[in-house]
Parts: structure tokens; sequence; C-alpha cells
């Protein structure tokens, strides 16, 4: 038995069979060759069912748990998940799956703790949250969920540690009202939105460490360092800062392994410590004229587990 020239396995070898055929955006159209022991072919013999069909559109986010990737696609309003060690996609969460849910409208950032998958919506201005296994959509955070305390404008990051959600706001493109806030991630009495820097135009995106918030500013090409808390902030890297340093021009995403903290430049891959001094290292670069290049041309979200690094290409 093969499906699309690739060959069907069974657990019973005889009534059912499965393959896993690679799908793309569109239409996928399904041939099915069905031969016995003595080489006689009837494709009418069989009927096709379809256990499982995600694929990636547009994927903007990733994070890294538990031996799965968990992957955001924009174009879709789906989270997919993915083994680590390769294999088909599994649809976990989309618009469609569950009538009375909350939706995504413009996710842009997703996290993941011991049991769930929160995603951030640039849209609606909110956070929502649903178990990793997959299952409906609830909202965890939004305006006015709690008494006095800081509205999200236009979300655009967000990480996490045990306590503490961490977002990036864009702000009212006014360059005065971009900020990154801190809610608590127990929710409940106390769960608002609170302000722990302005120091910022654009925040791309954030990692976080046991006692320090790392912020990626896209507009000010720069990394910047600050207490959890809040604080004034340092400079770990802008653009100028050493004379022959490689510069950043188009700062998308930021990961932090141990004492480096990784950079994706639009195609570009760069490294730097993270308690600064020190120049970028470029470690790749797929703006090249190489039509097998394998990286892709614009890295998106960007995870680390183990020596391993992980993007996302839209």
């Amino acid at each position: 038995m093969r499906v699309n020239g690739i060959l069907a396995t069974s657990q019973d070898g005889f009534a059912n069979w499965q393959a896993e055929i690679p799908l793309t955006p569109g239409e996928n159209p399904l041939v099915v060759e069905a031969e016995d022991a003595l080489s006689n072919n009837n494709p009418q013999a069989v009927t096709i069912s379809v256990l499982s069909s995600g694929f990636l559109a547009g994927p903007i986010d990733v994070a890294v748990d538990d031996g799965f990737l968990y992957v955001l696609d924009e174009a879709q309003g789906a989270v997919l998940r993915i083994p680590e060690t390769g294999g088909p996609a599994e649809v976990i969460f989309d618009n469609a799956a569950y009538a009375n849910d909350a939706e995504l409208v413009y996710p842009n950032g997703l996290v993941v703790d011991r049991y769930n998958v929160y995603v951030l919506d640039y849209g609606l201005a909110r956070i929502l949250s649903f178990p990793k296994e997959g299952g409906p959509a609830t909202v965890f955070f939004e305006n006015g969920s709690y008494d006095d305390d800081t509205d999200l404008i236009q979300p655009f990051s967000i990480t996490m540690d045990d306590e503490f959600f961490y977002v990036g706001d864009t702000g009212d493109f006014d360059n005065t009202s971009a900020a990154v806030l801190r809610i608590p991630t127990s929710g409940g009495p106390g769960g608002g939105a609170r302000i722990i820097t302005t120091e910022v135009l654009w925040p791309a995106d954030l990692a976080v460490d046991s006692e320090n918030l790392y912020m990626l500013d896209m507009f000010a090409a720069a990394v910047i360092r600050f207490p959890k808390e809040g604080g004034l902030g340092t400079n770990v890297f802008h653009n100028g800062m050493y004379g022959d340093d490689a510069f950043l021009y188009f700062p998308r995403s930021l990961a932090l392994d141990g004492d480096n903290l990784y950079l994706n430049d639009g195609g570009r891959l760069l490294r730097t410590r993270k308690e600064g001094h020190q120049p970028l290292e470029l470690i790749s670069d797929s703006n090249t004229d190489d039509p097998n290049n394998p990286y892709g041309h614009f890295f998106t979200g960007m995870a680390l587990a183990g020596d391993d690094l992980y993007l996302t290409v839209y």
C-alpha cells in the first residue's frame, strides 16, 4: 500500500494502513496504490481518511518544552505542536476548534509553562491560555481584568518566569507610550499589569534570567538589560558601540542561554555576552544568493533547548 508513492504501514497487516504525507498550503491530491501478494492492483479497494493535516503558513514564534516545539502560526490563527526529534505537526489550537471559546485575532507571541500555552494577542491586547495537549482557550488577561492596573495598548512581545509574564508594548507609535509591563502568572487579586520600564522605542523581544530582563529594541537596534522589578536600564549592545563590530539592521528576536544572548537580525544570527562589553559575533548569514540556502530569508521566532537553536521562518 502506497500513498503518493510513500509506503504505508499497518498494525493489523490487513484492514488499516497509515502513511505520513508531507502537505503544503492549498490542495493536496492523494493517490493510493493498492497491490496484493499476487501483484493485483485495485485502487478502488480502499477508502482514505486524513488523521492530521497540520502545516505551517505563517509561523511567527516558537517555544520548546518537554520534547515538543510549540509554534504560533499568525496566518492561520493557530498553535501547532511538533516533536523536537521531527515528525508531523499537530494543531492543538485554532479558532475553529471550539465553538464558544476565546479566539485569536492578531497573535504575535507565545510562552509555555508546565501545563499551559499562553498566546499574546496584539490585535485585542490580551493573553489567552489553553492546555498544552490542546483544548478551548480562555482569556487569562485583558484590559479591565483588574482595578487600577495599566492597560495594554499594542503588546508585541512576551516572556515569562515562575512569577510573572513580561510584556513588551509598542504603544501608540508616538515614541512616548511604549513600555515593558509585568503581570503575575498566578492571576487573581493583584494580578494586573504594571509598568516596569519606559526606556524603550519598540520592544521586539524579551528574555529573562533570575535577576534581569533583556529587551531587544528594534528601532534603537539595541539590547538593554534592566532589573526584573524595574529600574534603570544598561546597554548590553547598540550599534556603534565598537569600531569594527557587526551592525543590527532589523533585529526581531532574542534568546538567552547561560551567559550568551542570541539575536536574530532579519536573516542573520548573532551572539553576544549578556553582561555586555562585548562585540557581536556573527554566527550565520542567510542573506545570500544561494537558492539552496536552508535557512530562508526572514527569521521570526527563536528558542533554545540544550545545544539546539530553533527558528521560525515566515
